[in-house]
Formats: structure tokens, sequence, C-alpha cells
């Protein structure tokens, strides 16, 4: 009896309590905030926490909900754009790099925000095959994350699962002893005179265009190409004897969006088949002009292909459209560009070799293309506007060659087009494509060990880039700061690295696929699980909802912490083996300056006093004239323009206009590894490599592009005997030192 009472009375407490808060509303807290300040408070958090912030109450769900809040925290947790800076601060570098792949940028936050997070803390672990026994030349990646790898050397396509190793059972073969798809027979499969392939796809079947040496053009259609239950063959298709090149074919391209494919040879042609038929549409070029095509790149759904000569020009042809029928009904509009660069000096008929050819078809003129070249440091925009040109050069000289690069052209309106450019020395650069700019507007060192970059792959999500010593690192597409790094494609015993030639990412962004030399390398990034901050203690400890959650097995979880353990182990036995090498070259320099009896500093102004004084001597002297028993090498004989360049460039410069030979620069100046104002150059880029001529301020081409020419030695430089002690002393630092 007595708890009747008690209840009424709570009943009544609780209704003046309500009471109470309903005349008297609360006037502090979040809810009283401006929105402008609650979208800045809130854009600081992650999805988790915005989650966990619309359940407070139905204003905060309303403010969640916006659209603008997930915006304002998308930019300020991926790019650093804060919600109340003014709109000029925020076009910048980042605003450059954003874009939105998905429809609401909720979904892009909470996307990006997930991918990341696997890329960051996933555990699982590479896997590595080889999938044919000689070197690939090409991969491509199918939706289901199979791969097709070709090999130029025994003219096959192997099929294989990257991501668990499986080498699937057969090549796809052009031979025309069988169907397509071989089961192992050499004899049969293998067909050595291939010199080029393409691949591309559409969903499951495996689309594959074949050139031969012979001058022949194959295409191949394997539907189902990863079914091994399936018997249907492959279709092979051979194109005409008559119709087919004379000569190699040097690049060829299948454009599925329009059932073409385009091939070009050494005889100076660019020829149009049919993808289904293979039959000869049309071919354009002149064979009387002896110029082989190199290069080649299509984008015929614009109606326009480009193709790099031999000789250095670039040809354009716009305007191709079929009718009907595929024949050509339009008037093909031919625009032929110079070559910016020229002929080293000397050679007239080395000519520069095109290393990559691009096609934006996005931009406000009617055609603009990015050409690279090898063994050179800048890159070069192509725009044609009617019958009018305008080359742009972009790069610096000072960043050494360009041995990678990666256009990332706008797909959708509003965004903003960049290329993003690896060199020899380790770098990454940033150059906006619209604004003409010459420099990078972001430039990072991706390699610490200074091996050149060989590959670039980029997404929205990650930027992933492969040097020469067979290592891979992972960095944050926007902020650029490193993720992760792999390094599971071992170098072989007692033969030289191996560089990666091939990077590709999946639709999805959460796989990684590396080819180099003949080997693959593939990872996927795991889920990772949330840490589940928040909740009371205890709660769904036992139970039903226990039951549902997933459980990995021991053996599972052993192998996993294995695998990171061995990885762990092995990135650092690279760390201490390049550590270990670092500090003995050091020792050995010291130990030989210590014999001589000087010290670094003594040494390097002992050199240079010693080359001032040359230099001086040859200004006076009329010809060279060579002593036996002397030191030949070769030197630089301009005396009057290197003392011009003594009075404006650097101690390096001086050197090497006063005639220091640069074998014993490059030695020179890699003792000073312990001096803090002359850090070591690694001795892997030596003088005489491309990347270090284009680094002393010159350009090898000579010609259009800027820079004075480093012209070769003129001369042998006879050394006086007057002074034969320091002459011996001299020579005896020198061998010392080359010894290192």
């Amino acid at each position: 009896m007595p708890l009747r009472p008690i209840r009424d009375s709570r009943k009544d407490l609780s209704l003046q309590k309500s009471s109470a808060s309903a005349i008297h509303p609360c006037n502090h807290g979040l809810d009283t905030l401006p929105s402008e300040n609650l979208t800045h408070i809130t854009s600081h958090l992650d999805p988790f926490d915005l989650y966990a912030f619309a359940r407070v109450c139905s204003a905060f769900n309303a403010h969640v909900a916006d659209e603008h809040t997930w915006r304002s925290a998308f930019l300020l947790n991926f790019f650093g754009i804060d919600s109340i800076e003014p709109e000029s601060d925020k076009r910048t570098l980042k605003s450059l790099l954003l874009r939105r792949s998905e429809s609401t940028w909720k979904k892009e936050y909470v996307v990006r925000y997930n991918l990341r997070r696997r890329w960051e803390r996933s555990r699982t672990s590479t896997v590595a095959h080889a999938p044919v026994a000689s070197k690939i030349s090409k991969i491509h990646v199918l939706p289901t994350n199979a791969l097709l790898a070709s090999s130029l050397v025994f003219g096959i396509v192997a099929r294989s699962v990257p991501l668990t190793g499986k080498i699937v059972r057969g090549n796809l073969s052009p031979s025309n002893l069988g169907t397509g798809i071989f089961l192992g027979n050499p004899n049969a499969e293998f067909v050595h005179d291939v010199t080029t392939c393409d691949i591309t796809s559409d969903g499951g079947t495996a689309k594959i265009a074949w050139g031969f040496n012979s001058g022949r053009v194959a295409a191949m259609t394997v539907a189902k190409a990863m079914d091994v239950t399936s018997k249907s063959a492959g279709k092979l298709v051979n194109c005409v004897v008559g119709d087919q090149h004379d000569g190699p074919v040097n690049d060829i391209v299948w454009d599925d969006r329009v059932g073409c494919i385009l091939s070009a040879g050494r005889d100076g042609l660019v020829k149009l088949w049919d993808a289904k038929t293979l039959h000869h549409i049309i071919a354009w070029g002149d064979p009387q002009a002896g110029t082989p095509c190199v290069k080649l790149s299509a984008a015929l759904t614009s109606g326009l292909f480009a193709v790099g000569m031999s000789n250095g020009d670039i040809v354009v042809r716009t305007g191709i459209q079929r009718d009907e029928h595929g024949a050509i009904a339009s008037i093909i509009v031919e625009h032929t560009i110079a070559c910016p660069l020229e002929s080293p000096p000397g050679d007239a008929s080395a000519f520069p070799v095109i290393s990559a050819i691009r096609i934006d078809t996005q931009t406000a003129t009617d055609v603009s293309l990015l050409v690279t070249y090898e063994n050179h440091p800048h890159f070069y925009r192509v725009d044609i506007t009617g019958e009018s040109q305008e080359i742009t050069r972009f790069g610096d000289s000072s960043c050494g060659s360009i041995t990678a690069v990666y256009a990332c052209f706008a797909v959708k309106p509003g965004e903003a087009s960049f290329i993003l450019v690896g060199d020899d020395f380790g770098w990454i650069s940033v150059y906006p494509w619209t604004l003409h700019s010459a420099l990078p507007i972001k430039r990072f060192e991706a390699n610490q060990g200074c091996f050149g970059i060989s590959s670039i792959a980029y997404n929205n999500v990650t930027l992933v880039a492969g040097y020469k010593n067979g290592v891979v690192d992972a960095f944050d597409a926007s902020t650029f700061q490193r993720i992760r790094s792999f390094s599971a494609l071992e170098f072989r015993p007692g033969g030289p690295p191996r560089p990666i030639s091939d990077i590709v990412l999946n639709s999805n962004k959460d796989v990684l696929i590396v080819s180099a030399g003949d080997q693959i390398m593939a990872w996927e990034a795991g889920f990772v699980k949330h840490s589940g901050r928040g909740g009371v203690r205890g709660r769904h400890s036992g139970g039903k909802m226990r039951a549902k959650t997933a459980v990995n097995t021991k053996g599972y979880t052993q192998l996993e912490l294995k695998n990171s353990i061995n990885e762990s182990l092995h990135l650092m036995k690279h760390e201490q083996e390049y550590n270990r090498r670092a500090h003995s070259r050091a020792r050995r320099q010291n130990a030989n300056l210590e014999e001589l009896g000087l010290s670094e500093a003594e040494a390097i102004d002992y050199l240079l006093m010693v080359s001032r004084d040359e230099a001086l001597e040859r200004e006076g002297q009329s010809s060279h004239q060579t002593e036996d028993g002397i030191f030949d090498l070769d030197f630089d004989g301009a005396p009057s323009s290197s003392r011009s360049s003594h009075s404006s460039n650097s101690e390096y410069s001086t050197s090497q206009a006063s005639g220091t030979p640069p074998e014993h620069l490059d030695a020179l100046v890699s003792s000073l590894h312990s001096e803090s104002h002359f850090p070591a150059i690694p001795r892997s880029l030596s003088t005489n490599s491309p990347a270090s001529a284009w680094s002393r301020g010159g350009s090898s081409w000579g010609g259009r592009s800027t820079g004075t020419s480093i012209s070769g030695s003129t001369g042998i430089a006879a050394l006086s005997g007057r002074q034969q002690e320091e002459e011996d002393l001299r020579l005896a630092i020198e061998l010392s030192l080359r010894e290192v």
C-alpha cells in the first residue's frame, strides 16, 4: 500500500520538471550558436562522430542532414580548407586537386574516409607471382580484379588472379596453328615476331590487338576470358596480306568505344582497321618520306589521333567520322607540329625520341597534346586552334630528366586538369595544365634514396609511385603524405635491380597491382574495424549480438601478425643496408684523407687552387700539347666563357669551367658526406648520364630550349712540370678519392 503514493509523487515531480523546462527554455549550449559557427565546429569531426552527433537531438540531426555540413567537413579533413576562409583563399593547389566522384558530399566524405583508413591501417600482405617467364610488356586489369599480362618475347598474354597468385592454365596467343587459347604447348602458342600489343576489355571479354615484325595485324576477342571451364575458344582475325604494313608495326591501339584499331608502322603509315573483321578502312602517311612512326595516341570518339615520328615531329589528324557503312564520311584535317628540340650538336642524324603522347579533348581549343621526350627535363603542351599552333614548355632543368608522367585531365565540368611528373632524382612535381605555368606549383621528394621514378598512378584517394630500385610508395592524394610502402619485389641474387614498369589501380580504388620484370605484385586494402569509441562498457558482451560479429580464427590472426613482422623486418633490413653502405663509404674517404695528412676542406681548397692555376696557364698557350706520363684527360677549352660563368655561377660551375674533370668532381663532392654545407651526391648519378647533363643548366639538344649547351672536350691539356711535387700530391688525392 505505501508504494502507490510514492509512484504518484514521482509522476507529479516529472510533470513539474517538464513544465518548468517549457516555461524556462535553455539559453546556452551548442544549439544556441549561429549555424556558421556550428558548421565550423562540426567540420573537425569524422563520419563516425557526425553520425553520433546527429543522434543527440532533432536540431543537431537537421544540422548533420544538411549537405553543406558534410562538404565543410570533407574540405577541412582532406584539403585543409576551412569554411570560414574567404573564397579567394581557397583557390590554391588543394582546390586544384579537388574532385568529387560520388553523387553527394556525404557519400564522398564517407567513402574516401573509409578508403584512406583501409590504405593506412590494413594489415593484409602482398602477393607476388610470375605469370610469364619473360619481361612483362603490359598489364590490364579486368573488372573482377583478374589480370592479363602480355609478353612480347613469347608473343602471348597470360591470365592470372593476382590477389591469390593463381595462374590460369592456358595462354592467349595469335598463332595461326590453333584457336587462340593454348594449354601449354610452346611450339604451338609462342610467336616470336610480335612487336607490339594492346589490351582492352568489355566486362569479362578480353580484346587484344597484335602487331608483328612482318607488318601483319591481328585481333583477338575472348569471351569469358577467365572462365577455365568453358570450352569456347578465342576468336582470332588476321588482316589481308595485301593490306599489311611494309615493315614492322611499331605501335597499335584498340579503341573499343568506336570499334576500330589504329596501327603505326615503320613504313611511315597509320592504318585504320575495323575491329570485328579487321577490314582495312584507310591509311595516312607518306611512305616515300622514309620517316617511321614510333608512338601512337588515339581519341577516335572525338574524331582525332596523334602519331609521333622518328624525327621528333608530331602529326595530328582531326575530323575522322564514319558513316553507317563504316567508310570515312568527312574531310580529315592534318596538322604537323615540328619538334621543339633540335638534334644534339655534332650529330645531325640523331633525333629526340618521343616517350609519351597524351590527348586532352576537354579544353577550349580544338586539340591539346601533352608530349614528352626521353632524357629531357621538359614536357610540352601543344594547342591547335584552327590553323594556328601554340607550344608551351613546362619543367625545370634542375629537376633532372623526366622519367614518368601521369596526365589527370578534367572529366566533369568544373574540374581542373593537372600533370604529375616524376624525374630521375626521385621527386614528383605537380603542374597546372591550364595556367601555362612553366614551374610546378608543388614539388616533393618521393624517394629519399635518390632513385629515379619509373612509374606513377593516381586516383582521388592515393598517389602511387614506383622507383627504379623496385620499391613502391603510396601517398595521400590530397596531402602527398606517405601512407604506405611496399618492397615485396625482391632483387634476383647477384642481378641488377628491377625497376617498376607499370602500376594499375582498380576502379574500386582498393587494389594495387604492380609489374617489374617478370614479376607481378598485388595488394588489397582490407577492411579495418572501427575503434568503437563511446557506448556502455559490457553492452552486447554476450548472447546473440556477440554471435553476429565476425570472428577470425586464431591461425589466421597469427598468419597476419607473422606477415606484418616479416614485412617490417624486410624494410628494416633495407634501411640498415643503406646506412651501412653510407657509413662504410664515409670511413674509407676519411681513411684516405688521413693517410695524405689533409682534411676534406684542405683537399677541396687545394684542388680548386690548382685548377685555377691551370686555367690561367691555358689562356697563355696557343695550342694544346700532350706529355707522356701525365694525366691524359679531356678538358673543356673555352676559357673566356668559363671566366664569365665563374663570376656568376656556383662553385660547381666554377670547377667545371676551369677544367676540373667531371669524374673528379663527383668523387670530390661525394667525399663531403659529413659536411653540412656540401650534401653528398649519390654515385649512381654520374656526370655522364643524361640527367646530370640537364642539372648543369644546359640542354644537350640545344636550339629552342633555354640554357647553355655543354659541349664536349676540344683538346687535351698539358700540365706544367715546374711544380712536380704539387702535381704528385694532387694525383694521389684524386686516385684515392676515385678508389672510393
